[in-house]
């Protein structure tokens, strides 16, 4: 090669190395709706944008207001993003004071900005971090579309009408709960919102106004995510039935069901309220214990001692001393009508086998499942027609759960699942338990009698923990940080686990998917000994297996 053919092969070389480095450096000045990994600051605090210029980079929040008295944020003046070349400080802020403890009205939205400094182009992801809250995993580039997962692009437009106290809506597959999984936040502005649902299957979702979600009282708008776009029209929760929901093949039949679902149970459920409500202005629905708890629950502004009230309620719930017996005898006529509904959604699907039959027939198993009653006849309707129609859809999985979890009882194997320690790495069930007597204390942070089961449960765990009885907690959170803390202050000696964003659906397996938590007392062979043992029943199982 002559000494000009070696110049131009140089000068190409890096010629092309300039070009690949400044396409590696090459960034967009703004990123909407930054892509995160988590996000732990209980779903107060957004990020709507990231600009970057030549002397900062820009970060919009939005704050979001909560149903605890408590409910406050701050943003300390010492905060950073933590990357991973270096550390960036923040310089500015405007709409908030560092430092300060800051609420959100009522009217539920406060925007704010922080400032800080240049952050290094070469940075994919930083980390917010603000004392206990953080947002981790935050990506510093647009997402292409080619690594959106989903190949179905469901378009969600909507109108808010008369709500001026809506300024975000949830989104959450039907059957989640926004306690225990984070969902998808879609911001409501002049009354208007839009949402790209991008997925792989035709499922059913949910949009759920989050003021009526922190009031604990919300009516979820369910809708099928089809290609297309879906047009919403919402007015106020007293003004559900005029809500409007249109676009797509599916959610068309899908309306077509409520309306038709309504005209069978409406009349039955008719006449159940009006025995409740009749019951409840005679004073004869709710034992007196019940009703003098919640006259005190009226009168008391405290959440923490609002909170113990809530809990001596679930208590006497648990003992059957909730209801009166006439409200008892409403409940039961209440259990035949849902039977009623129950055979009347079967038959329904098993005339319209296709995803809205798939939804509703999962649905109704869900129910009965948990209800107790036979499923014989709604798993034939599944295993003789859709399971061979969708053996690949994400339902089809969810039944199997379902149909193992119906047969869960004393004298059956537990069930095994892999959950995350509180440092982020899988653990088995089976390789913590296995020879050895063993409760599996499901839990939840919030829940207060979850929590004082796992209080109670220590002294015996001391007596016997020397005699291999083993105690496993799986704690059902969006975050490991609230697990961790939850179990420090109850000073639970024992590993826990977290169950993060219900990913390994293990309440479902277990059959208490609606519930908070459960115990299951499992022998040396793996057998379910007893499913919520008290502290007596289980000193007395390890007593008697020494």
């Amino acid at each position: 090669m002559n000494v000009i053919n070696r110049i131009n092969t140089s000068f190409l070389v890096l010629l092309s190395m300039c070009i690949i480095s400044s396409c590696h450096l090459k960034r967009d000045t703004t990123i909407y709706k930054p892509v995160f990994e988590k996000n732990e600051t209980s779903g107060i605090l957004e990020i709507s944008k990231i600009v970057f210029t030549d002397t900062a980079t820009v970060f919009y929040f939005d704050a979001y207001h909560c149903a605890n008295s408590g409910c406050w944020f701050s943003i300390a003046q010492d905060i950073v993003l933590q990357g991973s070349h270096q550390v960036y400080k923040m310089t500015a802020w405007d709409g908030i004071e560092p430092g300060k403890r800051m609420t959100v009205s009522e009217s539920g939205h406060l925007a704010f900005v922080l400032y800080f400094d240049p952050v290094d182009k070469l940075e994919k992801t930083v980390d917010f971090k603000s004392g206990g809250w953080h947002i981790t995993g935050i990506k510093l580039y647009k997402v292409p579309k080619q690594q959106i997962a989903g190949t179905i692009r469901c378009t969600l437009k909507g109108e808010v009408v008369d709500r001026p106290q809506s300024v975000r809506l949830m989104l959450i597959k039907e059957g989640e709960n926004l306690r225990f999984t984070q969902g998808v936040s879609i911001p409501i502005r002049d009354g208007k919102f839009e949402f790209v649902l991008h997925c792989n299957h035709e499922e059913f979702y949910q949009l759920i106004f989050w003021d009526e979600h922190i009031q604990s009282s919300w009516r979820p708008i369910k809708f099928i995510s089809e290609q297309g776009v879906i047009n919403f029209t919402l007015h106020p929760s007293d003004q559900f039935d005029k809500n409007i929901v249109s676009g797509g093949k599916l959610n068309k039949e899908y309306r077509e069901f409520e309306i038709e679902d309504t005209k069978e149970v409406k009349p039955f459920y008719d006449a159940l309220n009006a025995r409740n409500e009749r019951l409840r202005e005679s004073g004869k629905y709710y034992t007196p214990e019940v009703q003098s708890i919640l006259d005190k629950m009226n009168e008391i502004v405290d959440e923490s001692e609002r909170r113990a009230l809530s809990d001596q309620i679930s208590k006497l719930f648990g003992e059957g001393r909730y209801f009166t017996p006439d409200a008892k005898a409403v409940e039961e006529s209440g259990d035949s009508v849902r039977r009623v509904m129950q055979l009347w959604r079967l038959q329904y699907a098993k005339e319209n086998p296709n995803i809205v039959g798939f939804g509703i027939l999962k649905s109704v198993i869900r129910d009965v499942v948990q209800s107790k009653n036979d499923i014989s006849q709604f798993v034939e309707v599944y295993q003789t027609v859709f399971a061979l129609k969708f053996p690949d859809h994400p339902y089809s999985a969810q039944m199997e759960d379902l149909l193992r979890s119906s047969s869960l009882r004393v004298g059956i194997p537990f069930i095994d699942f892999t959950a995350v320690d509180f440092n982020n790495k899988q653990v088995s069930l089976s390789e913590r338990i296995s020879g050895k007597p063993a409760l599996l204390h499901l839990w939840a942070s919030w829940c207060g009698p979850c929590r004082r089961d796992g209080i109670e449960l220590i002294p015996v765990y001391e007596e016997f923990r020397d005699k291999r009885f083993v105690v496993i907690g799986v704690a059902r959170e969006k975050s490991i940080s609230t697990a961790e803390a939850a179990a420090k202050q109850d000073k639970y000696p024992w590993e826990n686990l977290v169950e993060l964003n219900d990913v390994e659906q293990i309440w479902v397996k277990y059959g208490i998917g609606n519930a908070a938590g459960s115990k299951f007392l499992i022998d040396e062979k793996g057998n379910i000994a007893a499913v919520n043992p008290s502290v007596e029943e289980i000193r007395n199982f390890l007593m008697d297996n020494e």
